[in-house]
């Protein structure tokens, strides 16, 4: 600090960085992005360690031995399934779980869609849950066992599977007496909808005014974890371990780890967006493989969407993971009821030893592996390298506005005083207008864009009905009319100012607008890395580089870049990546359509999450990140009216 307050160190600071601008700009984001990739590298990183010496993994022998009793119970969660094709058979699992002497409560709810897709239709679902009441403890805490079920009319896996496991685990642990904590067990109909529900009447909340669920008729202790179950088959190859929540959250590290050693023991592979450890980290095949790990993590997680129930206990203070049993065609493993049971055994008796909540480990990393970690003390700083350059070329054009004010408040030149009032009055005039206010119509034009996309997703989708589109075609084809519309503001105001002289200076607009991407980025990263890094990425030395020019081909030149890192341009380029990485393909025209499709749902996943679950990336992406990028536009078009 003390090189900036000192007068003289902070001259000769300006003076280096105006000097070395382009160069430091482009050294630190190569070198941010260079030292990012290369976290994913063994040496780079840490390996996980309990932090939370409570939880004791694998210190007891595993008991459960109720395979054959899980088995019925997928048989006849089969059966019954067959007689309920739209619904799920509540009634059915309402009657096992009190038979297993739990105690059972069916909650009732409805919800509608957000943005008048269904034209406020309401629909309807239940819950049901059980509750193993502790018996050597006076009912203070609860750990949670939940799963989706799904009926047999959904393309989704119907999860019989965990449904048997839950139930086979609920007749085992009533026959014991050394749990500390209530035990719930809790199966929803609506995948998130349903959870979020009965997250909110359990604790007494409403997080958004389109679920309404109906008071709960039992409760359990404060719930300290979840385990949401997602189970293809009673016969697995692997457990997949889904981390990301709503908005970027992540579940504490000595949860996952807890997870990871005792799949360990019980010989089941744990995987990452099923991809397992390399037996050799250090090699570039092990290199490689952590680094697709990484990404991929890091791909799911910048959507902000969950993914899985798991993702909305995070906002409750409570951690929660889904643990997705995946069943490969030519898998070499084969594990059964009898191998996850002791799995869920061996976690449940963890969670059990727990004194307080989760608080010990990191909530904020990235896994390169499932027995590797980044956590954010590793991955923020090169993350500044890669936005420190918006901030630099920020000061070096402040400080060349500044030197080229033809006064400096507060002292007077001889010019000045010969030249008289009407010399001091145009002075004064001149550096008004190319000072803050004469960025103010870009800046709030930009805004009232932003707002117009934000806000008129419910009237594209209104508009859709008449010409026949889905709801999703009328608010991709919404967001495209604002963004097009939005391209030619600044023709508006080159017309409107017919004084070059009282136009935006463009050095004091790129400069506050570059202020304003890395306070972005840099908030951003606090909460979701993957998202902050994907921007810095791709938006960093593009709005660096350009500038205002009076040649039309360079501006021309410099547009085409800066319309590939807008908002819009971005969404379809990762869905499209998204959409060939899934399965690539061959035809090209299958690919389009396809892509077509899936922007459209993302578009509309995105903006009814918003509202119904409360996804921030929306409103981060319409309310800032565009008017952002409309000022880095403007800044293209109109800045050339005050170059000198």
């Amino acid at each position: 600090m003390g090189l900036l307050s000192d007068p003289k160190n902070r001259v000769k600071f300006i003076v280096f960085v105006s000097r070395h601008c382009n160069k430091l700009c482009f050294l630190t984001y190569l070198v941010g992005l260079a030292w990012f990739i290369a976290l994913a590298y063994a040496p780079m990183n840490e390996k996980t360690y309990f932090s939370e010496n409570a939880l004791l993994p694998g210190l007891v022998d595993s008991e459960y031995s109720l395979q054959r009793a899980a088995e019925r119970f997928y048989d006849d969660a089969k059966d019954e399934s067959k007689k309920h094709p739209r619904t799920i058979p509540i009634d059915w699992i309402s009657n096992e779980m009190t038979r297993l002497g739990l105690d059972t409560y069916v909650q009732n709810y409805s919800f509608s869609y957000p943005l008048n897709i269904f034209k406020q239709q309401t629909f309807t679902g239940r819950n049901v849950y059980g509750i193993l009441r502790a018996r050597r403890a006076s009912n203070t805490e609860s750990v949670v066992m939940s799963l989706p079920l799904r009926p047999p009319e959904s393309i989704l896996n119907k999860n019989h599977a965990g449904l048997a496991l839950m139930l086979s685990m609920a007749k085992y642990m009533r026959a014991h007496t050394y749990w500390s904590k209530d035990i719930i067990f809790l199966v929803t109909e609506h995948e998130g909808i349903g959870i979020q529900a009965w997250l909110d009447s359990y604790h007494n909340t409403r997080a958004s005014t389109f679920i309404n669920g109906s008071d709960l008729l039992g409760r359990g202790g404060s719930i300290q974890a979840a385990v949401n179950l997602d189970i293809e088959d009673s016969n697995i190859d692997h457990f997949d371990l889904l981390l990301e929540g709503l908005n970027g959250q992540l579940p504490n590290l000595d949860l996952i780890n807890t997870i990871v050693r005792l799949c360990r023991k019980e010989g089941i592979v744990p995987t990452i967006h099923n991809i397992a450890q390399h037996y050799n980290l250090e090699s570039y095949e092990g290199f490689e493989q952590s680094l697709q790990t990484m990404l991929l993590m890091m791909w799911s997680q910048l959507s902000g969407s969950a993914s899985g129930n798991h993702g909305l206990f995070h906002r409750y203070h409570i951690e929660a993971v889904t643990m997705m049993g995946v069943k490969e065609k030519r898998g070499r493993n084969n594990h059964g009821f009898y191998t996850m049971g002791r799995v869920m055994e061996g976690l449940f008796r963890s969670l059990n030893n727990l004194m307080e909540r989760f608080h010990q480990s990191f909530f904020f990393y990235l896994l390169p592996s499932t027995e590797r970690y980044v956590s954010i003390g590793m991955y923020m700083p090169p993350f500044g390298l890669l936005v420190v350059g918006c901030l630099i070329k920020a000061i070096e054009l402040w400080a060349s506005y500044q030197s080229s004010q033809p006064t400096v408040e507060g002292e007077e030149t001889d010019d000045a005083v010969a030249g008289g009032d009407s010399r001091d009055q145009d002075d004064k005039k001149q550096s008004l207008s190319r000072g803050l206010l004469s960025i103010a119509p870009v800046t709030i034009i930009s805004t009232m864009f932003g707002m117009v996309a934000y806000y008129g997703a419910e009237f594209f989708i209104a508009t859709a009905s008449p010409f026949k589109m889905s709801p999703g075609e009328g608010l991709l084809y919404g967001g495209v009319a604002v963004f097009i519309t939005a391209m030619f503001y600044p023709r508006l105001l080159s017309r409107a100012d017919k004084d070059a002289s009282l136009g935006p200076n463009w050095k004091v607009l790129k400069s506050m607008t570059l202020i304003m991407e890395g306070l972005v980025l840099f908030s951003t990263s606090l909460m979701n890395i993957s998202l902050a890094t994907l921007l810095a990425v791709t938006m960093v030395p593009v709005t660096v580089w350009i500038q205002p020019t009076k040649s039309k081909l360079l501006r021309f030149l410099q547009a085409i870049p800066l319309l590939l890192i807008a908002p819009m341009t971005l969404t379809i380029i990762a869905t499209v990546v998204n959409t060939y990485t899934k399965n690539p393909y061959i035809n090209i025209n299958s690919l389009v359509k396809d892509s077509y499709d899936e922007v459209q749902n993302v578009l509309l996943v995105g903006a009814v999450e918003n509202q119904l679950l409360g996804n921030w990336t929306w409103g981060l992406m319409t309310l800032i990140v565009l008017p952002n990028w409309l000022m880095f536009w403007g800044l293209l078009w109109t800045g050339h009216t005050s170059l000198e």
